[in-house]
């Protein structure tokens, strides 16, 4: 049962550390969402970095004439910025979604461990704990560390190293 309490700890440390995460970035992308212009009827907009274009926030082009009404005051920010800053706070989200899921499968493996299963079966369900625990500690160290992006595949994570977003903006 060890290699299940270890696994614990692991996914524990993400949990904390995931959980900081998500409020900081959600924080982050609801500060600037809060600058974000408005149209006449009130939907949030965002202008382009890249081509000086004026975007709903789902990414629909805003049209010319409806863009001149708009009062900008110089403090909203980017399409872009925003995009990154909901992408990131979505990033964090599928860690903490994930460790979540870890600790239900867990669960489970400790329910089934302390059903007397047969030693095959006790062998495979410490083999998917130490996983889980290797998974949980590869994510905590990244966390630490560096910043990075994850998609999941039905809870299988890949990481890829992504541009830190400098949270004081």
């Amino acid at each position: 049962m060890s290699s299940v309490r270890d696994a614990e700890d692991a996914v524990e440390r993400v949990m904390d550390m995931a959980t900081s995460r998500y409020a900081q970035s959600q924080s982050k992308l609801d500060q600037m969402l809060e600058r974000t212009a408005e149209l006449p009827d009130g939907a949030k907009v965002a202008r382009s970095d890249k081509d000086e274009l004026v975007y709903t926030l789902d990414g629909v082009v805003v049209d010319q004439d409806e863009a001149a009404q708009i009062k900008w005051t110089g403090r909203e920010p980017s399409f872009e910025d925003l995009q990154a800053a909901e992408d990131r706070a979505n990033a964090d989200y599928e860690i903490l979604t994930g460790a979540r899921q870890d600790v239900v499968r867990l669960g489970e493996i400790r329910e089934e461990m302390e059903s007397n299963p047969e030693a095959d079966r006790v062998k495979d369900l410490q083999e998917e704990a130490e996983a889980i625990e290797n998974q949980n500690t590869e994510i905590a160290n990244s966390l630490s560390g560096r910043t990075f992006e994850a998609s999941s595949n039905n809870g299988n994570f890949d990481f890829t190293a992504a541009q830190p977003i400098d949270l004081a903006k």
